[in-house]
């Protein structure tokens, strides 16, 4: 089905109105006027092919300009007041919704994806579980159609898009390590059989040509940064195709751990630990390692700079303190207002310590 619609979030920082001109682009835009949309430098263009949106400037402000590209009937958007966020969205009757007014994204959800239907899209919002789900919703009605992903520990991800079809292959969440969940079966029963090929590693798809018969293949663990390889399923093989660094030594590289500590008043912090092979963990000197963002959140990957910590006698602890990502809106809001230190100084005391 040809998809007839187009979202554009745009954030844009400016904090007085700005009139509208419908009309104001030129015939020819420098490209050094072009802003970021959507995380892309330039111009976002609808799947159909049939829409462009684009920043640019009007009276020195940056406006949101959506363009018909068969008409080229042009909607310019002003920034707001607070500068705050721009949705819209073309349904299936042609018709322009602000999608920011809709309760369903005033209660927090917020479009992702797109969908065959052109009236359903997939929302990303805290449910049930107090974590991040992705659901689908009726843009017509405003009513959830289907819970996609809702895991009552870990937040979602992202969600996956077919390089080809344009379609949403699955999405993506992180326990102790990042997993995939595959809408598509297909996916589904490559990954299983990807697994069993090669147990005890983290196996992702990284791409694949159009008929699905050569696959590039990421394969690592916690204490190995990987490898890639060639899948060929019509010739039942898989080789190499290079290292990641394949002069590690892998004597010196050491097993990540999860673990976890109470906090002063009970809530438990998730953390990671590594050891140096064959050390006693008894008498050796540590470090905390905590994560930047602080938004953002550790798990067992390789990270080359635990491993070069570890390969040089130290106890690496890293913590998941308050605020970090992955863990429910209470636990990534509970960061607000502070730094963490407090819950780096507890790491110290209450688990390498011990």
């Amino acid at each position: 089905m040809i998809m007839r619609i187009v979202c554009i979030a745009v954030l844009i920082v400016i904090f007085s109105a700005a009139p509208l001109h419908a009309q104001s682009r030129p015939e020819d835009i420098p490209s050094d006027f072009f802003a970021s949309l959507n995380g892309y430098t330039g111009a976002e263009i609808s799947p159909n092919g049939e829409t462009l949106a684009y920043l640019y400037p009007i009276d020195g402000r940056q406006n949101l300009v959506i363009e018909d590209l068969e008409t080229e009937a042009r909607q310019v958007i002003p920034p707001n007041r607070l500068g705050q966020s721009h949705m819209v969205f073309k349904d299936a009757k042609g018709d322009w919704l602000t999608l920011n007014d809709t309760d369903w994204y005033q209660n927090g959800w917020r479009p992702r994806a797109f969908t065959a239907d052109n009236d359903i899209i997939i929302v990303v919002g805290y449910g049930e579980h107090d974590t991040a789900e992705a659901r689908t919703l009726n843009t017509s009605t405003g009513e959830f159609v289907n819970t996609l992903f809702s895991n009552p520990d870990y937040d979602l991800d992202v969600v996956l898009r077919h390089p080809y079809s344009r379609e949403r292959m699955g999405v993506s969440h992180t326990d102790h390590r990042s997993r995939i969940d595959y809408f598509d079966e297909s996916f589904a029963k490559l990954q299983s059989s990807l697994d069993r090929a090669i147990p005890d590693s983290r196996n992702y798809i990284r791409s694949f040509s159009k008929d699905m018969r050569k696959l590039v293949v990421h394969s690592s663990n916690s204490r190995e940064p990987g490898m890639l390889l060639l899948w060929d399923r019509d010739a039942k093989t898989m080789d190499p195709i290079g290292w990641f660094n394949e002069n590690l030594d892998p004597d010196i590289l050491a097993d990540v751990k999860a673990v976890e500590y109470e906090s002063a008043d009970g809530t438990i912090i998730p953390a990671y630990l590594t050891l140096p092979a064959g050390a006693d963990a008894g008498a050796l000197p540590a470090i905390v390692l905590p994560h930047g963002g602080p938004a953002s959140r550790t798990d067992t990957s390789y990270w080359f700079l635990t491993q070069f910590l570890v390969s040089r006698g130290y106890a690496v602890l890293q913590a998941n303190f308050r605020g970090s990502d992955g863990y429910g809106w209470e636990f990534r809001h509970a960061g607000h207002a502070t730094s963490g230190l407090k819950e780096i100084v507890r790491a110290r005391y209450r688990h390498i310590i011990r």
